[in-house]
């Protein structure tokens, strides 16, 4: 029974470690990507960077029914990775993204994050993500500081229960969430071809993505626990499965037609 429960506690705490190393991996992964390329001139948006994208927002929002005079606030990353975000007053895209798309994808990514903002999915999805992010942190204090020093005090059984209850709670708070998180970017998937009636340039879009391979001065690797938990847990429906849906719902409307 002892060695069950040492068996036990040592997983725990391995399995703390790893939510760590995710919780640390994120933030720094998320800071490296917005800002990778951001020292080369050439990566700077320009005007017609600017004047591009407000053209193309100023079209879905008046797809929106919110008229061309209304604009979310619009950030261009200097970031050579392609990547698009949306918050509650935001709508950003890297000047990577900008590169790779044409109008028409560029309208259908940048109509997935408006869609975003206008089901305002961030508010929906908020109480599972801080819910998650408490319980890592809770999980990580009890796994690298609280176990052992009940080792220490040799007081270690009722640790051990709470430790797998944390854990217990936290995985089914991040299945939840990325059950949630997934069926958002569903969801902006369809608004977006409401808003564009171009899904197949979604699909291209995607494809684009999926094919792209990972820059060599990319200054970041992913630790262990971040690629466990992302494979655990996504928070975007596979590409593959993105890609697919786009093209059948591209194949049906021109079928309709």
């Amino acid at each position: 029974m002892a060695t069950f429960r040492t068996l036990a506690m040592a997983l725990g705490m391995l399995i703390a470690v790893l939510v760590g190393q995710n919780v640390i991996g994120t933030f720094i992964s998320s800071s490296q990507t917005m800002s990778l390329g951001h020292e080369d001139p050439a990566n700077k948006p320009t005007q017609a960077d600017y004047d591009r994208l407000d053209r193309i927002i100023g079209e879905l929002a008046v797809a929106a029914g919110k008229g061309d005079s209304w604009r979310p606030r619009m950030v261009i990353k200097p970031s050579i990775l392609p990547q698009a975000y949306a918050t509650n007053s935001e709508v950003g895209v890297t000047i990577g993204l900008m590169r790779m798309c044409n109008d028409a994808e560029l309208a259908f990514v940048m109509g997935h994050e408006m869609t975003h903002m206008l089901e305002d999915h961030m508010v929906k999805s908020i109480f599972p993500r801080l819910l998650v992010l408490l319980l890592s942190f809770m999980l990580v204090v009890t796994g690298i500081v609280a176990i052992p020093l009940a080792f220490w005090r040799e007081n270690h059984g009722k640790m051990a229960l709470y430790l797998w209850l944390v854990i217990g709670v936290l995985a089914l708070s991040s299945f939840a969430d990325s059950q949630i998180s997934q069926a958002n970017e569903r969801a902006a998937d369809r608004g977006a071809i409401l808003l564009t009636g171009n899904a197949t340039a979604g699909a291209d879009a995607l494809q684009k993505l999926k094919d792209m391979k990972r820059p060599k001065d990319m200054p970041y690797t992913p630790m262990l626990g971040q690629v466990i938990w992302n494979r655990a847990f996504p928070s975007h429906p596979p590409l593959s499965a993105r890609i697919d849906a786009l093209r059948a719902e591209a194949n049906s409307i021109r079928s309709v037609r």
